[in-house]
């Protein structure tokens, strides 16, 4: 199924050019969500060795990672946490500033408060929770691999 986010361009404008850019290189296209964990996360981005670059590391090739957006994250005098499903965040190193390609949507509809001040929050879905839901419904291995792939087929940017 399809879903469209919106993107927090004014709180998180790194993490947001970071992801228009790669969709405008078609960078995501055919690309597998590579770890679901039933209502925690869904996790994707390039994971092949090389090919998990920000678009910085693209261009420049010494700069993979871009920083964390974490004091940027007030939103209309609110503050934004983990605290629903479908929110857009970065994933990392588990490391402050190890941002890349990859990039996760959050599956709970319950507080994740522990990815709280770890994790860029750049946007959220704002059409086809539904396809969200089937996402967070998928058959997975041991290690979150999904049995059967599934993929973004492609991305578009809408202004």
């Amino acid at each position: 199924g399809d879903f469209t986010v919106d993107l927090f361009t004014e709180d998180c404008p790194k993490a947001c050019l970071n992801l228009l850019k790669l969709c405008k290189l078609k960078y995501f296209n055919r690309n597998p969500f590579h770890f679901i964990q039933r209502d925690f996360i869904a996790q994707c981005g390039r994971i092949e060795p090389g090919e998990g670059n920000s678009i910085w590391g693209l261009i420049a090739r010494n700069q993979v990672f871009f920083d964390d957006e974490l004091r940027n994250q007030q939103r209309k005098r609110e503050r934004l946490y983990h605290d629903r499903a479908g929110l857009l965040c970065m994933a990392n190193l588990d490391r402050p500033d190890t941002n890349t390609s990859q990039f996760f949507i959050t599956l709970a509809d319950r507080p994740l408060d522990y990815l709280d001040k770890k994790h860029t929050i750049f946007g959220e879905v704002s059409e086809g929770m539904d396809t969200v839901h089937k996402i967070n419904c998928t058959f997975v291995d041991n290690d979150g691999r999904p049995m059967q792939p599934l993929r973004i087929q492609h991305t578009i940017v809408l202004h």
